[in-house]
């Protein structure tokens, strides 16, 4: 069997999206060409090929396996490394997938793995973060299980004398590194420790705040990590979006600094959400999924029947937004397009509006001005504190 090129555990993905075996969008071939391909090419950086199977040893102690891309990802975050000083070479992974995929499962291998003698480094403390205690708990309570219910007794006296579990906390005995859960609540999150943050469905994240706080408890520790694993929603222009504008540009061409992995999958075209063979390009375990497959296909076979559900599939499953035709008055690349500077507005006529309201309601004023073909406004929105709608607006009112 020939050598390989880079790494047993790299090669075989990247040959299959290379050579096309896989069908996958344009962002993997960027990943590849500008980001991963590129840096190992360079003299100081290597592959750990041991550090990753004994990570991958772990798994014995899971119901399931790693898929191949999984498997790309996990030798990716845990084998590339700088020789010089062994230190990892990506520290920033953001994971986007379309629903179904198995990203929980991921996730809570990962913070498994973190936690272990296998990984090796003390005090290596791992965050999960998440929007709701619910969402935040399902990779937590995934180990927690691992732990306390075991596939065998001979696996559970290991993982006995290895970890220690609780409903708040998950320890590794050796290393003294603990995983914890934590939603949106700005409380209890600064003076950690923290070796990795992992972060769950970021598109529901409204602002920073909470993800900064965490990041500032990062290097104290080797190795410190943020993980963001997340599927495409319906929040636009927050730090979904945002970050996305980043991987963009960080796919579109190498630079030596960078230390991001965006890893994409997502269909290329609104006409492919009904194509059975493009679905991979958004959920790229659906050929070990037969289940998620039937599931999808007749959520597609349903969808002239349930409208309603198209902006939650395309978003969701195909990390495709389209939006809500039915409700929404613009589409967000038209809103887009007027985020640029405003012209001088000085001495041209204009008509001014007041909306008038109720006096526990919000009244927006604003200007329209005509120049040439464009209309160019300039708005303000008065929020009243006294209204009964501010519980279900998700916007940040306060900035």
């Amino acid at each position: 069997m020939a050598s390989p090129r880079y790494s047993r555990y790299l090669d075989p993905y990247i040959e299959d999206i290379r050579s096309g075996i896989i069908n996958h969008c344009q962002e993997q071939d960027k990943l590849l060409a500008n980001v991963l391909l590129p840096a190992l090419e360079r003299p100081d950086v290597y592959v750990d090929d041991e550090k990753v199977t004994a990570g991958l040893a772990m798994q014995k102690y899971f119901p399931f396996e790693l898929l191949p891309w999984e498997v790309f990802l996990f030798a990716v975050i845990v084998g590339i490394r700088f020789r010089d000083t062994g230190r990892i070479y990506f520290t920033d992974i953001r994971i986007i997938l379309g629903r179904g995929s198995g990203k929980n499962g991921f996730i809570s291998f990962l913070a498994f793995y973190f936690l272990s003698p296998a990984h090796g480094i003390t005090g290596y403390d791992v965050d999960l973060l998440a929007n709701s205690e619910g969402q935040a708990k399902t990779s937590f309570m995934d180990v927690h299980d691992i732990i306390t219910n075991p596939e065998s007794k001979e696996l559970g006296e290991t993982l006995k004398a290895n970890f220690n579990a609780t409903l708040t906390a998950v320890t590794g005995r050796a290393t003294r590194s603990t995983l914890r859960f934590n939603t949106s609540s700005k409380r209890g999150k600064d003076s950690k420790r923290t070796g990795c943050i992992i972060l769950d469905e970021i598109h529901e994240y409204l602002d920073f705040t909470n993800i900064n706080t965490l990041k500032s408890g990062l290097g104290k520790r080797k190795d410190g990590r943020c993980i963001t694993i997340s599927t495409n929603g319906h929040v636009r222009g927050a730090v979904f979006d945002r970050q996305m504008d980043q991987n963009q540009d960080i796919l579109s061409q190498y630079n030596p600094k960078n230390r991001t992995f965006p890893f994409i999958c997502r269909i290329e075209a609104e006409a492919e959400w009904n194509k059975p063979d493009c679905w991979i390009k958004a959920v790229p375990s659906l050929p070990w999924f037969p289940t998620l497959r039937e599931t999808i296909e007749k959520e597609v076979l349903d969808m002239p029947y349930n409208q309603e559900y198209w902006p939650e599939f395309m978003a969701k499953r195909m990390n495709f937004p389209v939006g809500n035709q039915e409700t929404e008055v613009a589409s967000w690349e038209d809103i887009l397009a007027t985020n640029r500077p405003l012209p001088d507005l000085t001495g041209l006529p204009c008509i001014g509006a007041l909306d008038y309201g109720k006096t526990n309601d919000f009244v927006t004023t604003l200007l329209l001005f005509r120049v040439g073909e464009d209309l160019a406004v300039i708005q303000h929105t008065f929020v009243c504190r006294a209204s009964r709608d501010l519980p279900g607006i998700k916007a940040p009112l306060d900035e």
